[in-house]
């Protein structure tokens, strides 16, 4: 993929138009398609890195193996805006 390609396709999934590609753009796009219908609850810092830890300690780094896309992109969604 060239530089031109990697640009455009850049462009077309940051939703959120900040500049980059990333969880919160994986997020829109899947609520936008209906797949995610429910806000993410707000949590305290440290209820979200034992959270992380335990999801990853059974998922693997980035929660890989999580059983859905789309429940996937949620929790990490949930879990970063905190961190």
């Amino acid at each position: 993929m060239d530089l031109v390609s990697a640009s455009l396709l850049g462009e077309k999934n940051d939703v959120n138009r900040d500049g980059g590609v990333n969880i919160i753009d994986a997020y829109l796009t899947l609520k936008q398609a209906g797949l995610i219908s429910i806000e993410p609850p707000v949590l305290p810092r440290q209820t979200v890195a034992m959270t992380l830890g335990t999801l990853e300690a059974q998922y693997g780094p980035q929660l890989i193996n999580y059983p859905k896309l789309e429940g996937r992109m949620y929790l990490l969604y949930m879990l970063y805006l905190i961190l």
